[in-house]
């Protein structure tokens, strides 16, 4: 029973899954084979599991797969015994070079004590049998011996320091493999027949769980000039490595299965009167009265509340798959690895909107035209102005031949001024009615040395009641349209250093009593 090696060779990529191909190759004698595919990450779905059988010969054929769970242990019984004998070895050393540093310690103090001995060098020299010299002589050999040892145990600290330190990680490393227990991983049983010897290629595919891909993008505009970078950010926390590995990303979802819908009749039936409500004491006595007539008391239970299940809604969209050109190696880990799908140099046209009811700014507004082959799902995407990032902003949905608008932040060189000139009550009564009149400025100046292209919305109110009327006395200049909710468009183009001036006034006629909420209050 021959345990195979294999290597992760393709990846087609889901947005919450991956479809994973392993590729071994061997030479088959002529029998009955059982080939051990082992060390398969264990977040696979094992009913999707499929081998593919390339064989030099036609006398080969694929009898049977099996998928099953393992244990093994994390760490060989070999490495447990290894750091077990470094460990003991280590602890000899230590108590070895502690008692070096204790004997040590001993020839110091003895020759500390020598040094001491003052009274038996002055009746040596009384009794004339040692000279001066002799005794500063030997006051030398005592310090020379006692530098030497000083010298030697210094030496023997920092040895044993450094061995205490690896004592410690050594202990840690042992405490690590003894508490990793087993590992669960998916062994693959592949049964092969051979009647001639061949060489033989195995492919075995699965769903893998615990990665996926998003699109993001980098997003630029430079001198009028668009450019989109289209990226994947590829989530892989698998276990294993893939390395060098050729990749597809799809946009479907291989779960996508759904059974046939069936109808069920569509039912209608008389809603039931509620029910007298049972006292206390009522229902106590039917509880009390229950073993007199044969029956068991009833034992409370909790009351569950019956009703639809929700339906879940998944909308597929539309379903690509882009083949990276060339081979990736995505590591197992925690953070997302970025990889580049293409560079779109997209036509865009750049004009600012100024909504002034909203916020006195302008902002520069992109509409590009997708006109490459490729649909651009939704995603966030990174915005550069001039090289200079501004931010990040959600990416909808453009498939080709679509268009969307991004914001490209704010155009500081445009000042908008928006005020309210009139706001006055007519003293004119007419059958009881008021008629209130406003009157708005709205002020753009383009302080750029460029001549800029500006959409400006405004608008007056909408009324809800028939009784209180809303009407559009002048406006200038006129606007490019007007929609019917009172919404007022102006298409602009502002010249160097130019101010433009746009005006409008409307009225509010509604009855006297009447308090009307959502006015101007400017």
């Amino acid at each position: 029973m021959p345990e195979v090696n294999s290597k992760i060779t393709k990846v087609i990529l889901y947005p919450s899954s991956g479809r994973l191909t392993r590729t071994a190759e061997l030479e088959l004698s002529v029998g009955a084979h059982e080939l051990r595919l082992q060390n398969i990450p264990t977040n696979i779905d094992p009913s999707s599991v499929s081998v593919n059988l390339k064989a030099s010969s036609k006398a080969v054929i694929l009898k049977d797969v099996v998928t099953e769970r393992v244990f093994t242990a994390r760490t060989s019984h070999e490495v447990v015994a290894k750091l077990e004998a470094e460990l003991k070895a280590l602890k000899e050393e230590i108590q070895a070079a502690q008692q070096r540093l204790e004997g040590s310690q001993a020839k110091i103090s003895h020759l500390n004590g020598l040094l001491s001995e003052t009274r038996n060098v002055v009746f040596a020299l009384n009794q004339e049998k040692l000279t001066i010299d002799g005794h500063f002589d030997r006051i030398r050999h005592i310090d020379t011996e006692r530098e030497k040892y000083i010298q030697e145990q210094t030496q023997l600290r920092v040895s044993l320091q450094r061995m205490e330190e690896d004592l410690v990680e050594k202990q840690q490393q042992f405490q690590a493999v003894s508490s990793m227990g087993n590992r669960e991983s998916t062994l693959v049983k592949v049964g092969i027949q051979a009647d001639e010897e061949a060489t033989v290629t195995l492919e075995l595919s699965y769903l893998q769980y615990a990665c996926g891909w998003q699109p993001v993008y980098r997003a630029s505009l430079d001198e009028q000039k668009f450019s989109l970078a289209y990226e994947a950010q590829v989530n892989q926390k698998t276990g294993e490595d893939w390395q060098d590995v050729a990749m597809s990303l799809s946009t479907s979802s291989p779960l996508g299965f759904k059974n046939l819908p069936e109808l069920e009749p569509w039912y209608l039936s008389r809603v039931a009167p509620a029910s007298k409500p049972i006292s206390r004491d009522m229902l106590q006595k039917s509880i009390n009265a229950m073993p007199m007539m044969g029956m068991a008391p009833m034992e409370s239970a909790p009351l569950q509340e019956v009703g639809f299940s929700q339906a879940e809604v998944k909308d597929q969209g539309v379903s690509m798959q882009f083949e990276l050109p060339q081979v990736v190696s995505v590591p197992s880990k925690d953070t997302a690895t970025r990889l580049g799908i293409t560079v779109l140099e997209l036509p865009a046209e750049v004009d600012l909107l100024i909504i002034p009811k909203l916020s006195p700014e302008a902002y520069r507004r992109v509409k590009i035209s997708n006109d490459s082959q490729f649909t651009l799902m939704p995603g966030k995407a990174a915005l550069f102005f001039n090289g200079e990032y501004l931010g990040e902003n959600p990416f909808s949905l453009t498939p080709a031949g679509g268009k969307n608008d991004l914001s490209f932040g704010v155009d500081q060189r445009v000042v908008v001024e928006r005020e309210i000139l009139q706001q006055d009550v007519s003293k004119k009564m007419l059958q009881d009615r008021n008629v209130r009149s406003y009157k708005y400025q709205i002020k753009i100046n383009n302080t750029s040395k460029e001549t800029l292209r500006a959409e400006v919305q405004d608008g007056t109110p909408v009324s809800r009641q028939d009784d209180i009327k809303v009407r559009l006395e002048s406006v200038e200049p006129k606007p490019a349209e007007t929609d019917e909710l009172n919404r007022m468009t102006w298409r602009l183009s502002l010249a160097p250093g130019s101010e433009v001036v746009l005006k409008y006034q409307f009225t509010v006629d509604a009855p006297r009593d009447v308090i009307i909420s959502g006015l101007p209050v400017e």
